[in-house]
């Protein structure tokens, strides 16, 4: 998609430093869609943390403890279609 913007040369000349890019273009739309890919990192971090997305390890013996008598495995729908593995107490 084609697009008009206004954005400073000094700006402009730091992308493309930045990503390596030799052309504005190409330099401004791989800062835009890093933009948007940290950005959705952050959030699913965030969910991590305040438990809205459950996750631990699947059961491998390579990583993951067994699990003891009062523990299970359980798969859980959460939102945005993601499933998500979490022990059970």
């Amino acid at each position: 998609m084609r697009i008009s913007v206004d954005v400073e040369e000094v700006i402009v000349d730091e992308v493309v430093r930045l990503t390596g890019e030799r052309n504005k273009s190409p330099a401004l739309a791989y800062a835009i869609s890093e933009f948007v890919r940290i950005q959705k990192v952050r959030d699913f971090g965030t969910k991590i943390r305040t438990g809205e997305f459950l996750f631990t390890a699947k059961r491998n013996p390579e990583i993951a403890p067994k699990p003891t008598r009062t523990q299970e495995i359980t798969v859980e729908e959460v939102p945005d279609g993601f499933s998500g593995f979490h022990g059970v107490d």
